[in-house]
C-alpha cells in the first residue's frame, strides 16, 4: 500500500495485498469471495463533529444528578 499510495484507491490496495498475502489462509478463499470484495461499497465514517461550548454545556444540563 506504501508504495502505491495515492495512485489506487486504499480499497483497491487493501484488496491486493489481501491477494498477496503469504499465508494462504489469509488469502481470498474463491474467486466469490474476492469477486464480492471488488464489488461491494464501502461507505466511509461519518466524520465526527465535536459539540460547540453550547452543545457540551445543554449535554451537561442533560446528565442527572446524582
Amino acid at each position: 500500500m506504501m508504495r502505491w499510495d495515492g495512485q489506487f484507491s486504499d480499497r483497491m490496495l487493501e484488496i491486493i495485498d489481501w491477494c498477496l498475502n503469504l499465508n494462504h489462509l489469509y488469502r481470498p478463499q474463491s474467486v466469490f469471495a474476492l469477486q464480492k470484495a471488488l464489488v461491494e461499497t464501502v461507505t466511509p465514517p461519518a466524520p465526527k463533529v465535536s459539540p460547540s461550548w453550547l452543545g457540551r454545556f445543554v449535554e451537561t444540563l442533560r446528565k442527572p444528578i446524582k
